[in-house]
């Protein structure tokens, strides 16, 4: 984000240095015994070149949180896709999810199948795709992205009776679905246009807003705006112009932590904390988004008290081999030390340590702020079992899993961050 305001952090970290010539001062401390200062624990925004290489670190989610895993109850109405964009809510009563079919599916908290439902349809009732999703537990109702140009959020109870449309703003298409408060959800809109031959312009001046449950209409706008606005989407007409390929990004802007939200859009230079109504400045990325071709975009995966984990990569489209993916490196800021690593994130309940996912398109919600959640997806499980080489709680689990078994669910309470 071009930010209005520069903010800096200048954290200098000072050492002694004893002269080795020098004989230690009698009846005092020798020089050996004196420690040199701890690095000081950053208190304001701190900055990150993302073009720069930074030592390797493994980092395993066991030494950072206390992991669990749920095993989905399959059945015919809950078979899910091994991703964690197709998971919505996790508590420690209701899990709720959608299979390929867009059948809204509930689970208890242990992942024991309790109820689905199906309103796809084109009446004003019902839905014509399930995008995102939000969850309502205190008044039982679900609010669901419906398909983009329809422009509309279509509320239901958990038993699927329609209860209410909220109209969505003009051309707002949602890139993050949050629910925010007892009376609003929180929206991120990534609608970007053409204008006067210019492109990438904001279809919002302020995409980031608070919108009624009751109505749909705008409560309050995060101060988050931009004269220029990345695509996070791609397309390739084909050579008769009669069809196109397109390629995004599965990642959400908004991640839920201990705090607050971290904002955390492909277009800002700036990562900010939404805490209380207030926007404060996390993490600095230089160089500017708009300094580089292809654009080198950021956005968050995790944080806790002593790490800030994000992800950058060079917004390239390889049309001629989409299932590369992107060349994507994984930066974390370890705030005891006042340093940057280049991070793996790893599992050690996994062979090789199965690197993490979490910052699945939708970012799974959950009433408790210290948690974050991934997926296993079942072959790679079953592989792993095969080798002999699933460790931990997750060994006995694999042990009763059958191929047509769902994904199993990562639960990731992290140490060190208030649960409510």
């Amino acid at each position: 984000m071009n930010a209005a305001s520069i903010f800096a952090l200048a954290a200098l970290a000072l050492a002694g240095c004893a002269n080795p010539q020098q004989s230690p001062p009698k009846d005092k401390e020798t020089t050996a015994s004196v420690q040199a200062p701890a690095p000081q624990r950053a208190t304001g925004p701190v900055t990150i070149d993302v073009t720069q290489s930074y030592p390797k670190r493994d980092l395993y989610l066991q030494d950072m949180a206390d992991v669990s895993y749920i095993t989905l109850e399959t059945t015919d109405e809950s078979l899910l896709h091994p991703s964690p964009s197709f998971i919505y809510y996790v508590s420690d009563s209701l899990i709720v999810a959608k299979t390929q079919e867009e059948r809204v599916v509930l689970f208890d908290g242990k992942g024991r199948f309790k109820s689905s439902f199906r309103r796809k349809g084109q009446s004003g009732k019902e839905y014509l795709d399930i995008i995102g999703m939000a969850v309502d537990t205190r008044r039982r109702e679900l609010f669901i992205y419906d398909y983009g140009t329809l422009y509309r959020i279509q509320v239901y109870d958990f038993e699927g009776n329609y209860k209410r449309t909220l109209p969505l703003p003009g051309h707002v298409f949602v890139s993050s679905l949050q629910d925010y408060s007892d009376d609003c959800l929180l929206v991120g809109d990534e609608w970007i246009h053409s204008k006067k031959g210019i492109t990438g312009i904001s279809g919002r001046k302020k995409p980031y807003f608070l919108m009624s449950k009751q109505t749909g209409k705008v409560q309050e706008e995060l101060d988050i705006k931009f004269h220029k606005r990345v695509s996070d989407s791609g397309s390739l007409p084909s050579a008769d112009g009669t069809s196109s390929m397109h390629m995004t990004i599965g990642i959400t802007p908004l991640v839920r932590t201990y705090d607050g939200w971290v904002v955390g859009d492909v277009s800002m230079d700036t990562l900010c904390l939404y805490s209380k109504g207030k926007l404060s400045p996390l993490l600095i990325r230089t160089p500017s988004v708009y300094a580089t071709e292809p654009p080198i975009i950021s956005f968050p995966t995790l944080r806790t008290p002593d790490y800030f984990i994000f992800e950058s990569l060079p917004l390239e489209f390889d049309f001629k081999n989409p299932q590369r993916g992107f060349r994507t490196t994984t930066l974390a800021y370890d705030y005891t030390q006042g340093k940057v690593f280049e991070c793996n994130l790893l599992n050690c309940d996994l062979p090789a340590g199965g690197s993490l996912n979490f910052n699945g398109t939708g970012h799974i919600q959950s009433p408790w702020r210290n948690a974050v959640f991934d997926v296993i997806p079942l072959e790679q499980l079953l592989d792993a079992r095969a080798e002999g080489k699933v460790n931990g709680p997750l060994k006995d689990i694999a042990a009763q899993l059958t191929e047509e078994s769902n994904p199993v669910l990562v639960v990731a309470r992290l140490k060190g961050c208030p649960s409510e």
